[in-house]
């Protein structure tokens, strides 16, 4: 936001509210990482409030999504019959497979919590 940025001539509003509100106000804010003030700020002008979960969550969706693309692109050197590749099994390359299904599920699941 910037407060440098602003010039504030005009009184603060003031907004009485129960401890239990204020608790809650902070605690929202803080997941949000705002200031109290701030936080209001955006709500009362409409601006989306966008939570520091949401962002650790796309980041742990980008993660999943590398670790899948690092899997798949090995599976294609085994399939391309790699010479540096021979060595493994049909076995592990179907515990590959297993990994990349379970990295699917972990995307889906992180998906679902958005």
């Amino acid at each position: 936001m910037g407060s440098d940025n602003r010039k504030r001539h005009v009184p603060p509003i003031m907004v009485r509210v129960t401890p239990e509100e204020k608790a809650r106000i902070h605690a929202q804010a803080e997941a949000c990482a705002l200031s109290a003030p701030a936080y209001l700020r955006n709500l009362g002008l409409g601006h989306d409030v966008a939570g520091v979960m949401d962002q650790k969550a796309i980041l742990d969706l980008l993660s999943v999504n590398a670790d899948l693309g690092r899997l798949g692109g090995l599976l294609k050197l085994w399939l391309t019959h790699d010479e540096r590749l021979e060595a493994f099994s049909v076995e592990e390359v179907r515990g590959l497979l297993a990994k990349i299904e379970t990295t699917q599920r972990c995307i889906r699941e992180k998906v679902e919590a958005l």
